[in-house]
């Protein structure tokens, strides 16, 4: 028995979200593509920059490494920290090949000497919900009750609502915490 493929789906990049440094050294990032297609209609795939927008082609090369993966960097001296959209088009070897611009989403960020993002536009542009922001503050507060700096600072004689000094208490205003965020978006 044998399995037939059409080729019926078009190629996207793949990671779909990178990091680079502001500096072009050391800048490159690999890239391959992803095609639910079976063999002979998925790779090796063909790689290239977009024309437009224009920015594209000044800001970035793109070199095929071989048929499934391919190298993005920096073509100019210095990018500004940010988040870039990079126009692909891949192709796969399809009979009939079908070809796709997929956007590499680029997080531009300053980098200490090891290449590793350092600024705190890229904690930003990483888009924490207000979920994510909740429980590190709820961890924080934790962190103080367990250390004894919240009863130092505490001058009632009652516990604040909002300020737990308990595991039990600490599940109960989290639980209030993720129903208030739920009913609000429903």
């Amino acid at each position: 028995m044998y399995l037939l493929d059409i080729n019926d789906n078009a190629p996207h990049v793949f990671p779909p979200e990178v990091e680079m440094c502001e500096k072009p050294e050391p800048n490159a990032i690999n890239i391959t593509a992803s095609d639910p297609d079976l063999t002979p209609n998925a790779g090796p795939f063909a790689f290239e920059l977009a024309n437009r927008p224009a920015d594209a082609r000044r800001n970035w090369t793109l070199t095929r490494l071989n048929g499934e993966y391919a190298q993005i960097r920096l073509r100019i001296g210095f990018l500004e920290s940010g988040i870039y959209e990079v126009p692909i088009i891949i192709t796969d070897s399809g009979n009939l090949p079908m070809s796709n611009t997929s956007y590499l989403r680029v997080k531009v960020c300053q980098c200490d000497h090891h290449g590793d993002c350092v600024d705190m536009e890229r904690i930003i542009a990483a888009g924490l919900g207000t979920g994510a922001i909740i429980a590190i503050l709820i961890c924080i507060i934790i962190m103080l009750g367990q250390s004894g700096c919240m009863q130092a600072h505490t001058h009632t004689p009652y516990p604040h609502p909002l300020l737990p000094h308990s595991p039990s208490r600490v599940f109960l205003n989290l639980q209030n915490i993720i129903y208030v965020q739920y009913q609000s978006k429903v």
